[in-house]
């Protein structure tokens, strides 16, 4: 699996597993987060648009706790 990162700097995983992360834009601070995170959405996804979504890999971006008390 490939990531590619607001950093420029391209990781490589390999994993079997569905693999997420959580990247704060403004330190740029990586936290990896549990796949069935998502369990929630993709049946509301299933049951709003009859659609299965695949989301075993993915980031989010956004600022995190330390950056928003600064």
């Amino acid at each position: 699996m490939i990531s590619s990162f607001p950093d420029g700097i391209t990781r490589y995983h390999i994993e079997e597993k569905g693999h997420h992360h959580l990247i704060c834009l403004k330190c740029g601070i990586i936290t990896e987060i549990t796949e069935n995170i998502f369990d929630p959405l993709i049946k509301d996804i299933k049951n709003k648009y009859q659609f299965i979504a695949d989301l075993k890999y993915g980031t989010i971006s956004g600022i995190c706790n330390d950056c928003q008390k600064k």
